[in-house]
């Protein structure tokens, strides 16, 4: 029965430590997974850190680039317009000019036909209301020429500076249709996949071991105890059952038959000593 319950003791042993065994090996795969997922994951988001990076500086680049040349072609417009705001300048000043000197001309030549008119109304020593008259006439040329010139004058300024406005309005539409378009921004690198973490594995629980083993020894204690149980199932015997291989006492003690146990309850083993006491008086 001792070595029974030895033996019992030692395979719930053995498979506790088994199931351990298993259970760290299980236990140290599983973090070696979850480690190399999680380097792996880790490389995929820096290669995406690494490309997000070096495209905000190439778009920080190109920004800075269509601001420069922004910066260029609106100052080129300027300079255009202030060109061409000169040359008006200077077509306005040569119109009041030109107007200045028709005018002139005008006059000096209203000048000179009255005198003419007071000389020749003198040699033929005409005077009165008709030479008057006839200087009006010219003096109202003169003037009539005169105000035309001015009137024409004007128009041509307020011409000019309608081509000023023109100008101006065609260098705001030029840098305004050379404003820098937004850059959009690039594509954010998709965050870090988490580790799929494996369930914690479930230890061997010692008490468990310890349930097992006293079972065991139960189980041992109570078929080297029985012997009904012995031999109860499988082949081998006359009865039909497995032959103990530790065996008791009790099992060659049977309650009938023959044998030396039997002779032994009886008195009747060794000789028969319990006969042998009697005749001496025992």
């Amino acid at each position: 029965m001792n070595v029974g319950i030895a033996l019992s003791v030692a395979a719930s042993a053995a498979q506790f430590a088994q199931q351990r065994a298993a259970a760290k090996a299980q236990a140290a795969q599983q973090s070696a997974n979850a480690r190399i997922t999680n380097k792996y994951n880790q490389q995929v988001y820096d290669r995406g850190m690494a490309q997000y990076d070096q495209e905000s500086q190439y778009r920080a680049e190109l920004i800075q680039n269509r601001h420069d040349m922004y910066v260029e072609n609106a100052d080129r417009a300027v300079d255009d317009a202030h060109r061409n705001y000169d040359l008006i300048q200077d077509r306005i000043e040569q119109e009041l000019v030109k107007s200045s000197l028709e005018i002139d001309k005008i006059t000096r030549d209203s000048r000179a036909v009255q005198k003419r008119v007071i000389a020749d109304a003198a040699d033929r020593e005409v005077s009165g209301p008709s030479v008057d008259y006839l200087l009006d006439a010219i003096a109202f040329n003169e003037l009539q020429g005169a105000e035309n010139v001015r009137m024409e004058r004007e128009w041509r300024h307020t011409s000019l500076l309608g081509s000023m406005d023109e100008i101006e309005a065609q260098t705001q539409a030029r840098i305004d249709s050379m404003n820098p378009q937004p850059v959009p921004l690039p594509a954010l690198p998709a965050p870090m996949a988490p580790t799929m973490v494996a369930p914690p594995v479930t230890q061997p629980s010692m008490f468990t071991a310890i349930t097992n083993a006293a079972s065991g020894v139960l189980n041992a204690y109570a078929t080297f105890s029985n012997p009904q149980m012995m031999g109860a199932t499988g082949s081998g015997t006359a009865t039909g059952g497995y032959s103990p291989q530790n065996v008791g006492m009790s099992t060659y003690r049977p309650a009938t038959g023959s044998g030396w146990a039997n002779r032994w309850a009886s008195g009747g083993g060794m000789g028969g000593w319990r006969t042998r006491m009697n005749a001496w008086g025992g």
